[in-house]
């Protein structure tokens, strides 16, 4: 079974949704720069926010949008 990081989480998800990076942050409840930061993988994110990432995620890919 392949995991996905948090980072490889948002990429598929700006790029399934077509999210800019504020929608994703607003949808996951942080801020438009933590998740630039996140992507850009200079900081790791809070558990709550991977949790909330990761929930995103599973809904893009069983929608399979």
């Amino acid at each position: 079974m392949n995991y996905l990081t948090v980072q490889e989480m948002i990429k598929v998800i700006l790029s399934k949704k077509k999210y800019s990076q504020y929608s994703l942050a607003k949808e996951a409840g942080t801020s438009q720069p933590t998740i630039n930061r996140t992507l850009k993988g200079e900081t790791a994110p809070k558990y709550k926010l991977g949790k909330a990432i990761e929930a995103l995620y599973n809904e893009v890919m069983s929608k399979g949008e």
